[in-house]
């Protein structure tokens, strides 16, 4: 199981390389397999993966990185308050693209895997993840700053230490949907 988790987690590496490169113009100095935790110096967003593997991963960006795409999104200067709901958006739409086009490189049997809304994760919550110690990561250093991913396999328990309730319900028709809220 460690070996599919670190295909998909390349996966998603090889597709953030990619994304920063070519569609942000971000020069990629190096790749790393280990990333420690610094409190509050990064903007944090996650996204679940879930089927045949549970997975949870968070995407861990500095602030000069996140200036750097956020200009490269956004051309035209913009007030002040979109310019912060914007920043605060931005780590979870860069997560969405590179997890969403990642996903047709996973191993056959886990292209299948659903991908939840990227959501927020404070640093409180991050702390009390990071104790557990049941997860891999990989950074990518830039020019313009670092990029982090973070994942932890079983996501059921990482989304409850981040503060998510998951409930299975049965429909009338018989079918099964699961809820995830805070």
């Amino acid at each position: 199981m460690q070996r599919i988790i670190e295909t998909i987690l390349d996966s998603i590496i090889d597709t953030s390389v990619l994304f920063l490169e070519n569609d942000m113009s971000i020069n990629v100095l190096q790749n790393n397999d280990d990333f420690i935790f610094k409190d509050n110096k990064y903007h944090i967003s996650a996204i679940s993966f879930d089927g045949k593997l549970d997975l949870i991963c968070i995407l861990y960006m500095d602030d000069r990185l996140l200036k750097s795409i956020y200009k490269i999104f956004f051309s035209n200067k913009l007030n002040r308050q979109e310019e912060q709901e914007m920043l605060k958006e931005l780590p979870k739409e860069v997560l969405n693209i590179v997890a969403g086009l990642s996903i047709s490189k996973f191993p056959s049997p886990y292209r299948e895997l659903i991908i939840s809304p990227p959501f927020d994760i404070d640093h409180a919550k991050i702390k009390n993840l990071s104790s557990h110690n049941l997860f891999l990561s990989k950074s990518i250093k830039t020019d313009n700053g670092l990029f982090c991913l973070v994942y932890r396999s079983d996501a059921a328990a990482a989304t409850s230490c981040v503060g998510f309730v998951r409930r299975r319900i049965l429909l009338p028709n018989k079918s099964e949907v699961e809820i995830r809220y805070q």
